[in-house]
């Protein structure tokens, strides 16, 4: 006989699926931590915050401030950064009017 679902297994479903996330982010950030720790964090350019896309991390996910394609890896995105030429127009660099 199959197990219908209640609310409360719905509920505890959809706590399980958030702790997974906070877990996963959390994992993401001490591994940051560790790469910054040993020097092996890759930035795209200098004076970047942006990283450099690798066979893992690529650069697939639009700028969330101008939208264009390709210009942040996940890493980035997870991050809450936008393209080098939104963040230096955001900040009053590069001759942006």
């Amino acid at each position: 006989m199959p197990a219908t679902q209640t609310p409360d297994h719905e509920q505890i479903i959809a706590d399980l699926r958030a702790l997974l996330k906070a877990k996963d982010e959390e994992i993401a950030d001490l591994t940051r931590d560790r790469n910054r720790l040993e020097g092996r964090i890759l930035f795209a350019n200098a004076g970047s915050a942006l990283r450099a896309p690798t066979p893992s991390n690529p650069r697939c996910f639009p700028c969330p401030t101008c939208g264009e394609d390709d210009c942040l890896t996940a890493e980035d995105k997870r991050i809450g950064y936008q393209c080098d030429t939104c963040a230096d127009r955001a900040e009053g660099r590069g001759g942006y009017e």
